[in-house]
């Protein structure tokens, strides 16, 4: 029987921890190669990768195609596709100098309009041959993986399709069994029909419908353990159950404490988690509490990610107006000032996105900013009511909107990917 090489991929470091990667490839010499998921979207994945070619070189290697900024089912002739290829050029540079065996590809990535799938189809096929030649001229083999989740509406081919395809195109297959399991494929009969075919697969623990990659006791993860710090006060107590039971999902150490009553965060913190609540009803308090107030500032301006919800935003502003108008002065992480306006401003659910990302939350307050932020874009479900809103500064989420993480789950893993790199 042949040996079976574990590939690990070279996400879960992300790019400020690609320092781990000789301690692993040292300790597990010959038990493991790696998988590179090309990131050349990110302004060090090129440094990086080129400081630690020479360790990489001492094991095996395959790539996974990048998958932010690309899109293999966009036809030639348009700005996506000459982006998409620009991406791969990058990655065969890379994938030629460390003598990958394959690359890994998704036919798709974007959301898929039934109407125009046979299109994206066609033009993803055209890309795989284009893939083929430019990589199979020093011997990497092109591997297709079943992509797309069904909520996020990204899924190209369901497993009738992909399989037939697969067969009659005589691919070379990675099955991805996240993405089989949370679009509820029939893992077995999936294996069966396409047998040999199969080359690879990717394995994680994924959580139910969202192909979430959790955070198990053998997981390399496991050597991040990362801590995030959430208020949690007379001042700071709204919180979805269900968005804390995520983070501590994907592996986050959740640490409470109170911005009225500690002097200092907690210690060995990734990200600060600042719920809403009634900062109102406790202006003097938070205000008088110099230590808190400036140990939040030093983590803001060190690049802590921080994620403020409608009163956790109002605290990172400079100065808060009472009722009475007596302004008290807050963190002053943000610059602005929250005023009282005496009825609900924006109130309902929404959808917040920006140009990667679409989550679903609420806004409801008596408050209002002269900063609110400009990263995001707010809709209501219905009508054409939109506006700015939220920061993301240090890959953060700063704002009135209360957001619903489970309704967007790469929204969440985004930061936490966020936390590992601080």
């Amino acid at each position: 029987m042949n040996k079976k090489i574990v590939y690990v991929n070279t996400c879960v470091f992300g790019t400020k921890k690609m320092n781990l990667l000789p301690d692993y490839i040292e300790k597990y010499k010959g038990q493991i190669g790696f998988e590179v998921l090309s990131m050349f979207d990110l302004p060090d994945f090129e440094q990086k990768l080129e400081k630690y070619l020479p360790v990489l070189q001492a094991c095996p290697i395959s790539f996974h195609g990048p998958v932010f900024c690309v899109e293999h089912s966009a036809p030639k002739g348009t700005k996506e596709y000459d982006e998409s290829m620009f991406h791969i050029r990058k990655t065969l540079k890379y994938a030629k100098a460390l003598k990958s065996t394959h690359l890994t590809m998704h036919l798709n990535n974007c959301v898929v309009d039934p109407e125009a799938k046979e299109r994206m189809l066609s033009n993803a096929l055209d890309n795989h041959r284009e893939l083929q030649a430019l990589f199979g001229d020093f011997g990497c083999q092109i591997f297709v993986e079943n992509t797309g989740i069904n909520y996020k509406k990204n899924v190209l081919l369901n497993q009738d399709e992909f399989t037939e395809l697969c067969i009659k195109k005589h691919f070379d297959v990675l099955v991805d069994v996240g993405h089989a399991s949370a679009n509820q494929w029939d893992i077995p009969k999936l294996i069966t029909n396409l047998k040999d075919q199969i080359k690879a697969y990717h394995l994680h623990n994924e959580v139910t419908i969202y192909d979430i990659w959790g955070v198990g006791d053998t997981h390399i993860e496991s050597v991040n353990t990362i801590k995030l710090a959430v208020a949690k006060d007379e001042a700071f107590c709204f919180y979805y159950r269900e968005n804390l039971s995520l983070l501590e999902r994907l592996g986050v150490n959740l640490e409470f404490f109170s911005p009225i009553h500690d002097e200092r965060l907690p210690k060995k913190i990734s990200g600060i988690l600042l719920g809403g609540g009634y900062p109102e009803n406790h202006l003097a308090t938070l205000s008088a509490n110099e230590k808190m107030k400036n140990e939040i500032k030093k983590a803001f301006d060190s690049g802590i990610p921080i994620l403020a919800e409608c009163g956790g935003f109002m605290y990172l502003l400079d100065e808060i107006e009472s009722f009475d108008k007596k302004t008290y002065s807050m963190v002053s992480a943000i610059k602005g000032k929250a005023t009282f306006t005496g009825h609900l401003v924006r109130f309902g659910y929404a959808i917040i996105e920006d140009r990667e990302r679409r989550i679903k939350g609420h806004e409801f307050h008596y408050y209002d900013t002269d900063n609110n932020g400009s990263d995001f874009v707010a809709s209501k479900p219905t009508g054409n009511r939109s506006w700015e809103c939220i920061h993301s500064t240090n890959g953060g989420a700063m704002g009135f909107p209360h957001l619903y993480y489970p309704s967007a789950p790469e929204f969440i893993i985004k930061y936490v990917e966020a936390m590992k790199n601080y």
